[in-house]
């Protein structure tokens, strides 16, 4: 375990891929890489509110 935020892990995960991706020859493309800094809030958002639903109800 890492005990740091999700968003951070996940942002640093999907920038790790897409780096090893562009090493290997692939191309990467604004969308590409709006994805890889975008996802990592985006789950931490979700889980939030997924969290929040689960101990109201």
């Amino acid at each position: 375990m890492t005990h740091q935020p999700i968003a951070l892990v996940r942002t640093f995960l999907e920038l790790t891929v897409v780096a090893i991706g562009w090493v290997l020859g692939g191309t990467r493309g604004l969308g590409t890489v709006f994805f890889a800094l975008d996802i990592g809030p985006a789950m931490a958002f979700g889980m939030h509110i997924l969290k929040s639903r689960s101990i109201t109800h």
